[in-house]
């Protein structure tokens, strides 16, 4: 069921300097009950798309439907949604308890009713033992906890969460992530997140949105977005290292690089998508790449360290270069010649004037 559906939506901010458009024609369908993350680069308009949805601000042109209802001229408390910000806007004076209890007492709620409504919650973020906690006297993920339990005592089931980890250390990220998956499992709301980090939105994700040029590039299953991208800015954006991608040309069953020496066979799912003499952008992920042994031939060009692997970039002819991933003890340096292949299943074919995925 579509929970959320954004319909040509179009924005434009002016000033007397300065005209924005963050936002051109895009469409969004969320179901209910995703954990949807919007990923893109900063500035691109993702916390728009939540003021947008929230009911902060209107659109200029398209509509917002929420609950498979049209909202475009409902206040934003009366589209029943939460939002939970980076700061996660938690009083620093107040107890925990009374944070929470916080929109109650302003919608002037009976105390009975508070104290059952925050306890509920508490009990199922697990936080009972903090309400009487301060705000600095909690961790980076009690906080978030907080900011949701807040949201949640509404009884909204819709909640908005723009970049609620960009300022957490990096160790107590990955517990926050796990514990909004849990929480998610758990409550069965449907979230909106949006962020420009990759590791927070493919680990996080039920469905990943690609944010480029005011439009949603790539919507889906988060390892089908990384895999086969829907196009080629997808590939280039989405990843680290990207995607590799190089210039080819198609003839009698078979891709060259325009510029470089590698040749493969056609994949068997193209053969009826694709014409004879097309030229494609090819792209493969680095690390479906087989270094040591295989058909082809290149030069070191540099390597890079980081950690848990190894990125080798390969000189393939004519300059191109080839990123290549290798385990963290893997042993080259530049200049050293090798011998790779590639996996045939892992190649993704873009036509190269639109740029889009010649299958999907």
């Amino acid at each position: 069921m579509e929970y959320i559906k954004l319909e040509d939506i179009w924005k434009t901010y002016k000033t007397k300097k300065v005209v924005t458009t963050p936002l051109k024609g895009l469409n969004l369908s969320i179901d209910k009950g995703e954990l949807a993350v919007i990923l893109g680069p900063s500035g691109e308009g993702k916390t728009t798309i939540l003021r947008v949805i929230a009911g902060l601000i209107k659109q200029d042109k398209g509509h917002v439907f929420l609950r498979g209802k049209n909202v475009d001229d409902l206040s934003p408390k009366e589209r029943n949604i939460a939002m939970v910000f980076q700061s996660y806007a938690i009083y620093p004076f107040m107890s925990v308890y009374d944070n929470i209890a916080y929109p109650l007492k302003i919608s002037h709620v009976s105390k009975n009713e508070i104290e059952s409504k925050v306890k509920y919650i508490a009990d199922i973020l697990k936080i009972s033992d903090i309400l009487q906690k301060k705000p600095s006297e909690l961790s980076g993920g009690q906080r978030q906890r907080v900011a949701i339990a807040k949201a949640l005592v509404k009884g909204a089931d819709i909640i908005l969460m723009d970049e609620p980890m960009a300022n957490l250390d990096a160790i107590v990220r990955v517990y926050a992530r796990e514990e909004l998956k849990e929480l998610h499992r758990k409550l069965n709301t449907t979230i909106v997140y949006v962020t420009h980090d990759q590791i927070e939105a493919l680990s996080l994700a039920t469905k990943l949105g690609i944010l480029h040029d005011g439009i949603i590039q790539d919507y889906g299953d988060p390892m089908e977005v990384y895999k086969n991208p829907r196009n080629s800015w997808v590939a280039s954006f989405v990843g680290n290292p990207p995607m590799n991608l190089v210039e080819g040309i198609v003839k009698n069953n078979e891709i060259s690089f325009i510029r470089g020496n590698l040749k493969f066979g056609l994949p068997k799912r193209y053969l009826n998508n694709i014409n004879d003499g097309q030229e494609v952008i090819i792209g493969f992920r680095p690390e479906d790449a087989i270094i040591g042994k295989g058909q082809f031939k290149g030069k070191v060009s540099m390597t890079e360290k980081i950690g848990a692997y190894t990125v080798i970039h390969i000189d393939v002819g004519d300059n191109v270069l080839l990123r290549l991933i290798q385990p963290a003890f893997a042993n080259y340096s530049r200049g050293d010649e090798v011998n790779f292949d590639i996996k045939e299943d892992s190649l993704v074919l873009f036509d190269k004037k639109s740029g889009k995925n010649l299958l999907r």
